[in-house]
């Protein structure tokens, strides 16, 4: 399946700094990660890293695991202390007043204290991968697409 319907153009500075900051995440390297967002403008060079790599590593570290978005939503419910599935009488989740509260603190803190921006041709980027691991997933509901990449 081919669509030019989106397209953008990389430089080479921008495809050698998506590259480093994928061997970055990979190896759950978070402080050279923010250097690696810092060179591709998604965080100033003035950002708090003492609030944003802990914030890295609870939101990225799940989805190195690989395992796609189930596998990413069930380490991060392990992390926030949500209970399993089914463990309430309507089969909801729930969770410990203070693990609802570190998620919420933890998101209010990215949305307010951690200036971020999202370049466009970084959407266009996203949205490929997705698809790939998408398909990826199919075959091996296991697959990592950083560690592949």
């Amino acid at each position: 399946m081919l669509d030019f319907g989106l397209v953008a153009r990389l430089g080479q500075k921008d495809m050698d700094q998506i590259v480093s900051a994928i061997v970055h995440l990979a190896n759950r390297d978070y402080p050279s990660l923010v250097d690696d967002f810092i060179e591709l403008e998604i965080l100033p060079t003035d950002c708090d890293r003492s609030l944003v790599v802990p914030l890295m590593d609870k939101a990225l570290t799940p989805y190195v695991k690989g395992g796609g978005a189930e596998a990413y939503t069930a380490e991060i419910r392990k992390t926030y202390g949500f209970a399993a599935a089914g463990s309430t009488e309507d089969g909801t989740w729930s969770a410990a007043a203070g693990g609802f509260q570190a998620m919420t603190q933890d998101l209010v803190t990215v949305l307010n204290d951690v200036p971020f921006s999202i370049p466009p041709y970084f959407a266009l980027i996203g949205r490929a991968v997705v698809t790939l691991e998408g398909v990826a997933l199919g075959g091996d509901p296991s697959y990592g697409i950083i560690t592949e990449a």
